[in-house]
């Protein structure tokens, strides 16, 4: 959640209400998340989708996610 917010300052899913149970509490249990927006690149929106996945074991784990973004650093252009 933490890493789709930066890219677009917003959540992926509703606020649940505090008082509710179940998914109205927590609507990632049942929704999809938002969509990131066209202009986030591929290489970049799909470990951060990933990491959304309902399915906890279909998620990147952290050394999985950090490989990955280790590869786009390298992409990056470097300065002096």
């Amino acid at each position: 959640m933490t890493l789709f917010e930066a890219l677009t300052g917003e959540r992926p899913f509703a606020r649940g209400s505090e008082d509710a149970d179940g998914v109205e509490r927590w609507p990632q249990l049942a929704a999809e998340p938002a969509p990131l927006p066209r202009t986030v690149p591929d290489m970049v929106g799909e470990p951060v989708m990933a990491c959304l996945r309902r399915d906890a074991g279909r998620r990147p784990t952290a050394t999985e996610l950090a490989g990955v973004f280790a590869e786009l650093s390298d992409r990056l252009p470097k300065y002096p």
